[in-house]
């Protein structure tokens, strides 16, 4: 039988033995945290961090050292690993699963709300889709996630269905002034925290995204064995650089053109592939009769008043898309600052 989740999550300390977030074990004597919270810890990369396991036998007490090569900035990724100086051996590790393939599952989590008792509780949510942006990592949007409280940053999501971490809570959105956009948190997915510490590549894995589902930017480190259509795409785009055209991608429904532009097209533009597309803006649409009224009614707006090109520049000049939401309407988990 397996050891409970709740287990193989820390406490993270900061000043004075205030708990300021979650961790969890990833293998023997490795763990995941956010970065922030490390940060609210007042600790930094190249530093250690004291850990406490409530629900481990004897409730062990720990350091460990917050290793800079898998630092991940609080407004980027959010991620930090931390080695244990003196590991403790019975400690359960979590199994990594992955992100793509969980839209629809309940899943839940493990965290120290201050409303909480001492030793913390579980939050439980409905994974949804993977959100992919432009220069950043992938992130795993939670719904039906009242549960998930401030003083679950850094706690493991895990799929009810799998048993497998499929990420890690990162923030929780608050609502607008007319209380619209409840219950909302997100995770930085899986896939990010095996890019920051290779070593966790060794883990199973399940990159199926289930029947009929694309693939997307979130499983490009899957995606193989269409090298050679990607190639013919790219050669045709960097012929067509500087003029007005674009490139038709046909296929029979259920071919796979929507996995080749979205895992492998668009990961290889964003390495610049093609000169210059790491400068191109990305958008993903489903068109239907009129392109440009939906360009313009949705990601690409003033498409009929200015032209594509002009609504692109204008769209550019604002910086493209944001991994997150309005700092406005965001609640700070425990132990971060809005951003």
């Amino acid at each position: 039988m397996s050891a409970p989740l709740q287990s193989s999550v820390a406490q993270v300390l900061g000043i004075g033995g205030t708990v300021v977030g979650a961790g969890f074990l990833v293998d023997h004597g490795t763990l995941a945290t956010c970065a922030h919270v490390v940060r609210q810890a007042g600790s930094r990369p190249g530093e250690r961090l004291t850990l406490v396991f409530p629900h481990a036998e004897d409730s062990p007490r720990l350091t460990g050292l917050v290793l800079a090569e898998a630092w991940r900035e609080p407004d980027a990724e959010d991620i930090a690993v931390v080695r244990l100086d003196h590991p403790v051996e019975g400690l359960p590790s979590l199994p990594l699963g992955f992100s793509g393939n969980c839209r629809g599952h309940r899943v839940r989590s493990f965290g120290f709300p201050r409303q909480a008792l001492s030793g913390g509780h579980f939050g439980t949510a409905v994974a949804d889709d993977v959100i992919s942006y432009h220069g950043h990592g992938p992130v795993l949007q939670l719904t039906d996630a009242n549960d998930l409280t401030t003083g679950f940053s850094g706690g493991p999501v895990v799929d009810d269905a799998t048993g497998l971490v499929v990420g890690m809570v990162t923030s929780i959105v608050a609502p607008d002034e007319h209380r619209r956009g409840q219950n909302i948190a997100y995770a930085t997915a899986v896939q990010s925290l095996r890019r920051a510490w290779p070593a966790l590549r060794a883990d199973d894995t399940y990159p199926y995204p289930g029947l009929l589902e694309p693939f997307g930017r979130e499983h490009a480190d899957w995606f193989h064995g269409r090298e050679r259509a990607v190639r013919l795409v790219l050669d045709a785009l960097t012929e067509q650089t500087g003029r007005s055209s674009g490139v038709l991608l046909l296929g029979p429904s259920g071919s796979g053109k929507s996995s080749l532009v979205r895992a492998g097209v668009l990961p290889a533009l964003e390495r610049a592939r093609v000169p210059g597309s790491d400068r191109w803006l990305p958008l993903l649409l489903r068109p239907d009769r009129d392109l440009l009224a939906e360009l313009d009614a949705g990601p690409l707006p003033g498409t009929l008043s200015r032209g594509r090109p002009g609504a692109g520049r204008t769209r550019q000049a604002g910086g493209g898309p944001r991994i997150r939401p309005n700092p406005a309407r965001r609640r700070p988990v425990r132990g971060t600052a809005v951003r």
